[in-house]
């Protein structure tokens, strides 16, 4: 009788399952582990707009630019693409973002969706400006 997998082949799958797992878990943390979430709007790569989520729930907002025009719907503490006025329209196939390292893209458009904020238990580093453009 021959065997169906060989130990090297239960220890390779044991170590991908634990590998996929790790990776899971590592992305549901960092995806729902904000305290004060932010949608940033970056148009061209420059950020143009951020909102705080939490104070703009229910609101649809429009955002025109030489790029194009879009709006977006701030709904259950998450933020999707409502509508764009981009050729293709895959921004609208998006579902909506929920937490940090997900964005949401509209490439004709050059618009981008990025969700940011202080992370629990972490450090939150800002730098403000003073008056003269220095550091009080």
């Amino acid at each position: 009788m021959t065997k169906i997998f060989k130990k090297t082949d239960i220890v390779a799958i044991l170590a991908f399952l634990v590998l996929a797992g790790g990776l899971f878990f590592m992305f549901f943390i960092t995806s729902t582990n904000l305290d004060d979430p932010y949608a940033v709007i970056y148009v061209g790569g420059e950020e143009i707009h951020r909102f705080n989520i939490a104070q703009h729930e229910g609101q649809t907002i429009v955002i025109e630019t030489d790029f194009g025009k879009n709006e977006i719907i701030f709904q259950d503490g998450r933020v999707s693409m409502y509508k764009a006025d981009c050729p293709d329209h895959w921004c609208l196939t998006s579902r909506p973002v929920p937490g940090t390292l997900r964005t949401i893209t509209c490439l004709p458009n050059r618009f981008v969706i990025s969700i940011e904020g202080v992370e629990r238990g972490g450090i939150d580093i800002w730098v403000i400006h003073g008056e003269d453009g220095c550091c009080g």
